[in-house]
């Protein structure tokens, strides 16, 4: 995993600006569809908690027997 690490700053160092526009590019295309996925994950999570049946919650309390 460490080796992953050393690729962003060899790929700087090896390529000048070439790379730096490359590497900017890669992060773009990593990025957008990381932030589609998490955006849509917010959207379902709150349909999801809309539909418990949860009237009151108590924080620091223990859990109360039905």
């Amino acid at each position: 995993m460490h080796g992953n690490a050393d690729g962003a700053p060899l790929l700087i160092v090896l390529a000048g600006d070439a790379g730096l526009t490359a590497l900017k590019e890669v992060i773009s295309m990593v990025g957008l569809p990381m932030f589609i996925l998490v955006f849509i994950m917010m959207f379902v999570l709150y349909r999801g908690l809309s539909h418990e049946e949860i009237r009151e919650v108590w924080v620091g309390s223990p859990a109360r027997q039905s």
